[in-house]
């Protein structure tokens, strides 16, 4: 059973390329939450996938926290495998938060585009500005505590040709997997997806040198 919770629509970032269409500060209530969670340990699943997402969750945190504690007690209760996991923009993101969430055993999916460069190029605070240093503090706070987490960067038409520095980057920071998401909704000139195909082969160098270090890292 795979159960994702959309527990606000509200966001503190202004994505040009988010699907998630626009936001409003509307959140879910706590009891449509706990019927999300019950739908998720109906019809007797052995293995659940429990996912929270947005808008950005974390401004919805204690429903998040309330949600997964009620998840993982109804879990040990039934004997069931459960996963659970959150994907967060990172902004809101401290030490406080991501000991709570590894104790609950909340896997972390953080959104960073990459370089400064290529994060400021699509991922400006909600209103303007860049959101670049306070995502990176949360990302630096992953690494620090050595949770288990990836990245998710968002490939468009504007950093593709900084996939390369991109993929450098996050390895050299510590981060042991990185995701690359095309921004299917752009067009992409043939320039830019030589850009593109040029950065992949600097990510699969940079992502050799790793093993070569002794160090496994993913892409």
């Amino acid at each position: 059973m795979d159960v994702t919770l959309v527990l606000t629509h509200d966001c503190n970032l202004g994505c040009g390329y988010c699907y998630a269409g626009a936001k409003f500060n509307k959140r879910m209530t706590p009891e449509i939450a706990d019927k999300g969670v019950d739908i998720a340990f109906s019809d007797s699943p052995s293995r659940i996938q429990l996912s929270f997402f947005g808008g950005e969750p974390l401004l919805a945190y204690a429903q998040l926290v309330e949600s997964a504690k009620r998840a993982r007690a109804l879990a040990k209760e039934r004997g069931v495998e459960l996963r659970m996991s959150v994907t967060t923009n990172g902004t809101l993101l401290d030490d406080e938060k991501a000991k709570e969430l590894a104790e609950l055993d909340v896997y972390i999916a953080l959104s960073i585009d990459g370089t400064r460069e290529a994060h400021e190029s699509g991922r400006p605070k909600m209103g303007g500005g860049s959101s670049f240093d306070d995502v990176k503090r949360g990302l630096d706070v992953l690494v620090r505590r050595a949770l288990a987490f990836e990245t998710i960067s968002v490939v468009t038409p504007q950093n593709a040709h900084l996939v390369g520095e991109t993929v450098q980057m996050l390895f050299d920071a510590g981060v042991p997997r990185v995701g690359l998401n095309p921004c299917y909704e752009a067009s992409f000139t043939d320039e830019e997806l030589a850009g593109w195909e040029r950065g992949l082969e600097r990510a699969a160098d940079v992502m050799i040198d790793w093993y070569r270090k002794g160090r496994i890292v993913s892409i």
